[in-house]
């Protein structure tokens, strides 16, 4: 696909603001030009484009490209066909993309990274079948786009959550108020199972495992502040990353005598109508004490505007996931401790919860429903299996 001889107008999810990245000499830039779909935005847009050097007409085709993406937003009509004649795969998928913004949302209204997911999904399946109809697709055709992704070196979970969204959109396109996608097709789809561990070929993962303890001193102490506060919020309370990226003035409560961080319908598992509350203890109330002395009631926590100034663009009102991840990767680098990310810290103040209190209190630290999601986040320690063995010898 040829690239597009413009900066895209992009949304940010976390802020619902539009954002365009140019290049400026060697760098990249990053802009924000308002909320996202406004007059305003598409003003600012435009003339961003002119300053770059771009001719009238590649502005004018920017702007036309920058409305449709908005107008796509808002979904079709249920019952609206892809087009008038035979339904291809690239057709379908189109339709499921103007479609899935009116449905994958988090309870607080941003846009959920799944579509984000389904479109990585879509990679190898729009290679092989996107100009075929769907009416002629069989079993075999989606076990051909399962080998592709086999073949790319994909693991096997990757696989089967990339290929569960694949037939997810086909069961979409044929339901009652679309009929895009005939039931035999569809049927069939669903029929595949996931592939079994070690066998189908596809790369098998090791398990995450916690952070050693001693490297994450390590990097905290060699961090800058925001980022050892954002390390070390997660050892203490066990949220996950994007729970502390996330977190905002107004998310920390005194409810009966006690401090708690109530992520409302920021958290992963919001759209399931489960709340997510953390209590905090002394030193995580410590700690946070001054970072919230910086930010209005609605404002993030930690931004990235709080670490020093060698960052090289404008990062934006929150830490992603990318950005707090590298970040992460660097000060693994500058400390000389093996690279890790930052869930693994979650991994560790799990681990150290169930050997202090045991695996119920994991579990409800962590935020779990099922005793077996925790004990794949606590192990169990070897040293209590060895010392086990040692007296029954």
């Amino acid at each position: 696909m040829a690239q597009r001889p413009f900066p895209a107008y992009c949304l940010h999810r976390a802020t619902d603001q539009s954002f365009c990245t140019l290049r400026e000499g060697d760098r990249r830039k990053v802009h924000y030009l308002g909320p996202f779909g406004s007059e305003p935005s598409l003003t600012k847009y435009a003339e961003l484009l002119k300053r770059a050097g771009l001719s009238p007409a590649i502005v004018e085709s920017a702007v036309v490209e920058a409305k449709a993406s908005i107008r796509s937003g808002r979904g079709p009509l249920p019952g609206d066909r892809p087009n008038s004649g035979p339904v291809t795969v690239l057709a379908l998928y189109n339709a499921f993309q103007q479609w899935a913004p009116s449905h994958y949302r988090l309870p607080s209204g941003v846009l959920s990274f799944e579509i984000d997911n389904f479109r990585h999904s879509f990679r190898e399946c729009l290679d092989l079948l996107g100009s075929r109809s769907v009416d002629t697709l069989a079993r075999s055709d989606l076990l051909a786009v399962r080998q592709r992704m086999v073949d790319r070196g994909l693991s096997r979970k990757v696989i089967n959550q990339r290929i569960g969204r694949v037939v997810r959109v086909f069961v979409w396109g044929g339901d009652e108020d679309r009929r895009f996608v005939p039931d035999s097709v569809a049927s069939a789809f669903r029929l595949v199972k996931p592939l079994q561990p070690f066998r189908g070929g596809a790369r098998e993962t090791e398990p995450v495992e916690a952070v050693p303890l001693a490297d994450l001193r390590a990097v905290i102490d060699s961090s800058y502040p925001v980022l050892a506060a954002m390390l070390t919020l997660q050892l203490l309370t066990g949220c996950r990353p994007g729970e502390v990226r996330m977190l905002r003035k107004r998310m920390i409560k005194r409810t009966d005598n006690e401090w708690v961080l109530d992520f409302e319908r920021s958290h992963k598992m919001a759209y399931r109508g489960k709340r997510r509350i953390v209590p905090i203890g002394p030193q995580a109330l410590l700690l946070l004490q001054p970072w919230l002395a910086q930010c209005e009631a609605d404002q993030h926590v930690f931004r990235p505007e709080l670490a020093p100034k060698t960052n090289r663009r404008n990062l934006g009102p929150s830490y992603t996931s990318a950005t707090y991840t590298t970040a992460v990767l660097r000060a693994c680098a500058k400390a000389g401790v093996v690279p890790f990310g930052p869930n693994r810290v979650r991994h560790l103040a799990a681990t150290e919860i169930r050997q202090q209190f045991g695996l119920e209190a994991a579990q409800a630290v962590l935020g779990h429903s099922h005793y077996s999601t925790t004990e794949r986040y606590a192990s169990l320690v070897p040293d209590l299996a060895k010392t086990v063995a040692k007296k029954r010898e």
